[in-house]
């Protein structure tokens, strides 16, 4: 079978969501934040993880509603110039 680019850049759209989340979650946690973190656990105690997380969930949340309307309008868009073109013509 022959498979194109697009079959390629998109994983023949077969990713799940849980997959698209554990990404997303092992993106945001990397080595600068797991120190930060434990910095604000030394500084606030214990509940000093829980609202430093909570900040940054926020911005996962408002990621994934912006995602979703940016699929909403263009749904075969992959690059961020397809979804201008979409948008602007």
């Amino acid at each position: 079978t022959t498979y194109s680019s697009e079959f390629f850049n998109t994983a023949g759209r077969n990713v799940k969501t849980g997959l698209t989340a554990s990404v997303i979650v092992s993106q945001w946690t990397w080595a600068a934040t797991l120190l930060q973190s434990s910095n604000v656990t030394w500084s606030y105690g214990v509940s000093g993880p829980f609202w430093y997380a909570s900040g940054a969930t926020i911005q996962v949340l408002l990621f994934g509603i912006l995602a979703i309307e940016v699929k909403r309008r263009a749904r075969t868009a992959h690059t961020v110039t397809e979804m201008v073109l979409a948008r602007w013509g």
